[in-house]
């Protein structure tokens, strides 16, 4: 009986350690990446909710009428990832963070990150920020950036993380391929 208890405990303890080493955050840059546009020159406030999905995804207007939007597919990747455990947050280098936090908000999007990060120096020392309000022992080792600037990847990667550059915003086969680089390495 306590031979079947302890071995037990074993395996529980093995798996346990199997999925701390598959800890890590998936940090997505906002401007061209999650949204086709910059939030400090290409919108105006009032920003108000235009309309609402089906999916629950909301479409916004700006002060000009301008529709604002995420990439194809963004919503959806969002929820699969919150619902899969995966841990997000975002980082934005913006003059207007303001206009960053407000969208975020009116879309329901700050429930999906565990921060939302506005500085206007580099991206790793937001990412470490991050990683350390996520409980990531690893810092921005375990960290993966999804990111539309070549300079955010070249820093990220040379401060020891992982970078996705994008050429057109998020998409799902983007994301699963960043997915499988970062889970590759924190094995």
């Amino acid at each position: 009986m306590y031979f079947i208890l302890i071995v037990s405990i074993l395996k529980l303890v093995c798996n346990m350690e199997k999925k701390g080493n598959n800890d890590f955050v998936v940090i997505f840059d906002l401007d061209y990446t999650l949204w086709p546009f910059w939030v400090d020159t290409h919108i105006s406030p009032p920003f108000h909710v235009k309309t609402v999905k089906e999916s629950g995804e909301k479409i916004l207007e700006d002060g000009c009428g301008f529709e604002i939007k995420l990439y194809p597919g963004v919503f959806q990747i969002l929820q699969k990832a919150k619902k899969d455990g995966i841990k997000m947050g975002t980082v934005s280098r913006t003059l207007e963070p303001e206009y960053g936090r407000q969208l975020l908000r009116l879309m329901d999007l700050e429930e999906y990150f565990i921060s939302c990060e506005f500085d206007t120096g580099t991206k790793p020392k937001s990412m470490k920020k991050i990683a350390k309000l996520a409980g990531i022992k690893g810092g921005i080792e375990r960290c993966i950036l999804f990111d539309d600037e070549t300079r955010n990847i070249r820093d990220v990667e040379r401060e020891g993380g992982v970078g996705v550059l994008l050429d057109n915003g998020l998409n799902e086969n983007e994301f699963q391929k960043g997915l499988e680089l970062i889970k590759a390495k924190c094995k």
